[in-house]
């Protein structure tokens, strides 16, 4: 978990989008209540349980760009 921990903030630090998978139980679980409780901002975090979701949000980000 400190692995995908590490990547994620790296990610989040070089302001990439970042999709989160929840309700997996690991750090992807954790990611948003950590920039919440820090108060960042979590405007290129997206998150849902839905994959194919997931991934149109994604999507749809990417094409407004």
């Amino acid at each position: 978990m400190m692995g995908t921990l590490n990547e994620l903030t790296i990610a989040y630090d070089e302001k990439k989008i970042i999709g989160l998978l929840s309700g997996t139980g690991g750090a992807s679980d954790l990611f948003l209540g950590i920039l919440e409780n820090m108060e960042k901002s979590t405007d290129n975090v997206f998150s849902s349980e839905n994959p194919l979701v997931l991934v149109e949000k994604i999507i749809d980000v990417l094409d407004s760009l």
